[in-house]
């Protein structure tokens, strides 16, 4: 089943994450997210992260305050923080996807909020970015559905190796 406890604590670690960006230097935040991110990333490409033993539990509500409030802090969607965490604890690469998938519309919404609170945040872009993100949340949870596990864990490893990449240039650059 959903993992309510992890979807709801997104909702206080993102706002949380939100307000506090404005004192968080933007290099430490993408430095942090780039060297996560890479390992999740490299990990899954070399498959270790599909061969992982498969945990008992399902991660609670501390992973989903850390996701919300490193999602917002960072300006990525919950998926990104998400699942390298939760296939580095063993949870296969599906479920994590679905479990990405849905805790990004409350970590969006709430951010956003949270940013617009703020005063760093327009709240006419913030609906509009949501109102972008529907179509392909609908997209990829149907293609993924149909796509060979290893394609998918591939092509997963790949975007988190691209975007670790994105990170480290914006942590190391002017």
């Amino acid at each position: 089943g959903l993992n309510w406890p992890l979807v709801i604590a997104t909702v206080p670690g993102s706002f949380l994450g939100a307000r506090v960006l404005a004192w968080v230097p933007d290099r430490f935040a993408y430095g942090l997210l780039a060297v996560g991110v890479g390992f999740a990333g490299w990990q899954l490409w070399r498959g270790r992260a599909a061969r992982a033993p498969q945990v008992s539990r399902d991660p609670g509500w501390p992973t989903g305050l850390f996701v919300g409030f490193a999602s917002a802090l960072t300006g990525t969607g919950g998926p990104l923080v998400l699942m390298p965490l939760v296939i580095a604890q063993g949870m296969p690469v599906m479920a994590a996807v679905t479990l990405g998938q849905i805790v990004q519309l409350p970590i969006a919404l709430v951010a956003g909020l949270g940013h617009v609170s703020a005063g760093t945040a327009s709240p006419w872009l913030g609906a509009g970015l949501g109102l972008a993100m529907a179509p392909g949340y609908l997209l990829g949870r149907r293609w993924v559905a149909v796509m060979p596990i290893r394609v998918v864990s591939r092509l997963l490893a790949a975007v988190m190796l691209s975007s670790a990449a994105l990170f480290a240039v914006k942590a190391l650059g002017p």
